[in-house]
């Protein structure tokens, strides 16, 4: 029973600090998002409202996302849902490094 009670509570904290880093993420990436965008209105030649675009299709996205969550969660599991979701976000980072334009900056907070 010990033995349980060590594993499960080791178990506890490991899955603390995944919840824990994978919300500092979400935030430290809004806010790069709203740091950047003078430097990549600058770097696109685009105006105030074609860039406020990028602003608004991350939030827009992270509003749709979030209902389908919890579905998807009960359905595959947190832990299954969470792997495939980190995988899914890192894997396209060194395509969306260097945008050439506005439209896939855009693309990139909408997550295509």
């Amino acid at each position: 029973m010990a033995a349980e009670r060590a594993a499960d509570g080791g178990n506890r904290a490991a899955i603390t600090v995944c919840v824990i880093l994978a919300t500092i993420m979400q935030a430290l990436d809004t806010t790069i998002a709203n740091i950047a965008l003078p430097y990549i209105q600058g770097s696109v030649s685009a105006s105030q409202d074609q860039i406020n675009w990028v602003l608004t299709s991350y939030i827009v996205a992270a509003a749709i996302m979030t209902p389908p969550t919890g579905f998807l969660a009960g359905r595959f599991g947190r832990k299954r849902l969470f792997l495939v979701m980190a995988h899914n976000a890192a894997s396209p980072v060194s395509y969306f490094c260097l945008p050439d334009d506005c439209t896939v900056t855009i693309g990139e907070r909408v997550g295509l």
